[in-house]
């Protein structure tokens, strides 16, 4: 049977009953538990999100009932707010940030624009989330160029960010074929803390450019993108700041502006980025414009000092 392992994993879900609290939140918890509306517990954490769900039956009615107003008027106003309110939190410029599904997608937009010489390669290491280590497999996939997938092993146990850092400069000077690197800023599975901000002066150095897999750190960290020095971040909003499932971020460097482009070819394309981004068809944006409501949820709570 098609998908028998997600199925047997989803009887097990379903099955599994949360904590009985006599409140309704626990804060400063590493998975938190509220009451829905209908009684029932909705659990609060990496990948189980609630806090804007209350607001998508409100953009829906108003894109269903007046559907050219929604559109045309009231989405790009709604977009901007919402991207406007995560530029704020992450410390970012809103021209530098749009808004994808995923970061899984977000990391596909950035590999599968860029245009690769022959022989040129991409470096991931063994942390790699599988996903993004299958898109570089994909994006390398090109007889014709001959790119390559170079994989550090990272050696365990680290002791200090100065072994994760000399590893880097190793790899890239063994290397000189890499022309980019995509690092997490958490590692999925892991949760090691990778010293970004030294690795990314070191991939500069070797004039490699830098994407950062943030699917972990936005709620987690705080960072300030701007000054970070990354040609790339995506990070998720559903994960650790209890957005809508289906909403990250693409921080862009100005100086891949030009190259960059979505996924989907669009009615606005050539323009700039944010029209190119937020024109996706018909698609439903909802989970984008939950963003403040997740953003204020986190700050009620306590934000950073209190998780």
């Amino acid at each position: 049977m098609l998908f028998q392992a997600d199925l047997e994993n989803a009887a097990e879900a379903a099955s599994f009953k949360p904590p009985q609290l006599a409140f309704n939140l626990l804060v400063g918890s590493p998975c938190l538990w509220s009451i829905a509306k209908d009684g029932s517990d909705v659990g609060l954490g990496p990948g189980l999100e609630i806090l804007g769900l209350p607001n998508i039956p409100q953009f829906l009615k108003e894109a269903e009932s007046r559907p050219d107003e929604f559109m045309k008027l009231k989405s790009p106003i709604y977009y901007e707010e919402a991207l406007l309110s995560i530029a704020e939190f992450v410390g970012a410029n809103i021209e530098n940030m749009v808004f994808v599904e995923n970061t899984t997608t977000g990391i596909n937009t950035v590999l599968k624009a860029m245009k690769f010489k022959k022989g040129e390669s991409i470096l991931i290491n063994n942390l790699t989330h599988e996903a993004v280590s299958n898109t570089v497999v994909d994006v390398c996939d090109n007889p014709d160029l001959e790119t390559t997938v170079v994989k550090l092993e990272i050696k365990l146990p680290i002791r200090s960010k100065e072994e994760i850092i000399q590893q880097y400069s190793d790899v890239l000077e063994d290397n000189p074929s890499v022309k980019v690197a995509v690092v997490d800023h958490i590692t999925s599975s892991s949760a090691m803390v990778m010293p970004i901000k030294e690795l990314i002066e070191v991939c500069k150095s070797k004039d490699v450019q830098v994407v950062i897999d943030g699917a972990q750190a936005i709620g987690q960290l705080q960072f300030n993108l701007g000054e970070l020095g990354a040609d790339y971040y995506i990070g998720n909003l559903h994960k650790w700041m209890f957005g809508v499932r289906g909403s990250a971020i693409l921080w862009i460097h100005p100086k891949h502006y030009k190259s960059i482009k979505p996924l989907i070819t669009g009615h606005n394309y050539q323009q700039s980025l944010f029209n190119q981004f937020f024109n996706q068809g018909t698609r439903d944006s909802s989970a984008y414009f939950c963003a403040p409501a997740a953003i204020k949820f986190f700050e009620e709570i306590g934000g950073f000092v209190s998780l």
